[in-house]
């Protein structure tokens, strides 16, 4: 719940999720905004992630669509989706 990846279903997962919090520490004190908005829309490819898929949330952050049978509403609508996400997840950097 707090990006630190100690959420209720963590400890039934096989591999233990990422520290969201530690992202820029992991990075040289540089918070990464391109390859964070990338990993989330899937166009970075993470290993420990497996494929691309994410099984609720793929489809919408790469078409932008929000039900099923919707039309892709292209990259503007896919930029509004992740850029939030993607902001959330710099503010909770450790200093």
């Amino acid at each position: 719940m707090d990006g630190t990846g100690d959420g209720p279903v963590a400890a039934s997962l096989k591999t233990k999720p990422a520290n969201l919090t530690m992202v820029a520490k992991n990075n040289g004190g540089v918070f990464p905004t391109k390859e964070v908005y990338n990993t989330i829309t899937g166009d970075t490819v993470v290993a420990s992630h497996g494929t691309r898929e994410m099984p609720i949330w793929g489809t919408v952050f790469r078409t932008g669509n929000i039900a099923p049978g919707q039309r892709p509403r292209g990259p503007e609508a896919i930029k509004r989706m992740v850029d939030p996400l993607v902001a959330y997840i710099e503010s909770i950097q450790v200093k």
